[in-house]
């Protein structure tokens, strides 16, 4: 194994959460070294070392105990007026905007 595979897998136990392109930037920062993606991701397939996605479904969904909190949370909404409710949609929100650094002030849409 080469010395730059330790690195990666270093890497991986140190981040095993880190994306593609995260572990590109964790591998030049500590080598000095850049790698593309793709060479990351053949590196990570000759080591052995899949990269799952994070999954955003709980395994608690399921449960009788989130069942119970989810239909209190919906007897406790049910007379809001929709036009007083506030849909958010975090998919694509970037780490940037932490809830310390949020460019957007309370009340004001983002549009």
């Amino acid at each position: 194994m080469t010395s730059a595979e330790l690195e990666v897998k270093a890497l991986v136990a140190d981040h095993p959460d880190a994306t593609l392109v995260e572990l590109c930037e964790l591998f030049a920062i500590k080598t000095g070294n850049w790698v593309s993606r793709a060479a990351m991701c053949r590196c990570l397939q000759k080591l052995g070392l899949n990269r799952k996605k994070k999954t955003w479904y709980s395994r608690q969904a399921g449960t009788e105990r989130v069942q119970k909190l989810r239909v209190e949370y919906w007897e406790k909404i049910k007379d809001i007026e929709p036009e007083n409710l506030v849909f958010l949609d975090k998919t694509g929100i970037l780490r940037l905007f932490d809830q310390n650094s949020c460019p957007f002030t309370a009340g004001n849409k983002s549009n």
